[in-house]
């Protein structure tokens, strides 16, 4: 009986370890994620159009038939839902928010995220990690947007102006910041450089 109570708690000590290092490993898990990432042209910028031209993708795929954000850079394709509240993502994907613009139509097309990681969830986890003048593939109603970054910046929570209409096309992105918090707002601000105008 003590030899086989030595096993069990010889088990239990292994699943303690393992479980111990699973939590203290489990925040720098998106980092190693990132860093193994797709980088090749068909991932990075899937459709045809401009996008996939700049990155060498010799072989896209048609435009998609929902509406869709890429960013290269971070490996990025997702849906853009729409919908009245934010609900509309509570599994992953971005959100046009419903009072802003929408591409084809010019002004200040706003779209947020989550900032959490999750296996079946792409979000905005890494949306630091953009830098200006790299560019963002907006594909709506099945035609290709381009926006140029122009700023990176983190604004109050409370900084509804991010939201205001523009003169000029624009897109805003922008997420909670730090992570696991919803202290601050990672803002990334890009304006349209090829695209109906």
């Amino acid at each position: 009986m003590t030899l086989r109570l030595r096993h069990v708690n010889h088990g239990l000590s292994v699943v303690a370890v393992l479980l111990g290092l699973y939590i203290a490993l489990s925040p720098f898990i998106p980092q190693f994620l990132y860093w193994l990432r797709d980088t090749s042209p068909a991932a990075i910028a899937p459709y045809a159009g401009a996008l996939a031209e700049e990155n060498n993708n010799s072989d896209p795929r048609p435009l998609p038939k929902e509406n869709r954000i890429v960013i290269p850079e971070l490996s990025l394709n997702e849906e853009i839902k729409e919908g009245s509240d934010i609900g509309v993502i509570a599994s992953g994907a971005s959100w046009r928010r419903p009072q802003t613009s929408t591409p084809d139509k010019g002004g200040n097309t706003v779209i947020v995220a989550h900032r959490y990681y999750a296996s079946s969830a792409s979000t905005f986890y890494n949306l630091d990690k953009v830098e200006p003048r790299q560019h963002i593939g907006v594909y709506w109603d099945e035609k290709e947007y381009i926006y140029e970054v122009e700023s990176v910046k983190v604004v109050a929570a409370t900084a509804t102006e991010i939201e205001n209409q523009t003169i000029e096309p624009t897109l805003t992105l922008y997420t909670c910041h730090p992570l696991w918090t919803a202290r601050d707002r990672l803002v990334v601000t890009a304006k349209l450089i090829e695209g109906v105008q």
